[in-house]
């Protein structure tokens, strides 16, 4: 549950910061004025943001990727601890 909260949220401030659509509710979306605020802020305030997202993009990547790799050693007989 953590993961994804974590990993949401860095997609929200991304997706405002790219101005990209975020749906906010079943028929609502962000306010204009939030990707507005967001791009009126300089870069060396918004610059982590894109850091954390692309952090938490290669660290998912990496686990997901180990999830595979654990998967074939099991599925091929192989002793993963090994």
């Amino acid at each position: 549950m953590a993961i994804s909260v974590a990993t949401s949220r860095s997609c929200f401030f991304y997706n405002l910061l790219k101005n990209k659509k975020i749906k906010t509710g079943k028929d609502t979306f962000a306010p204009a004025d939030a990707y507005t605020f967001m791009q009126s802020l300089p870069r060396e305030l918004t610059g982590w943001i894109t850091i954390y997202y692309w952090m938490h993009f290669i660290w998912m990547s990496m686990i997901a990727v180990g999830g595979v790799m654990l998967a074939i050693a099991k599925v091929s007989g192989l002793d993963p601890t090994a």
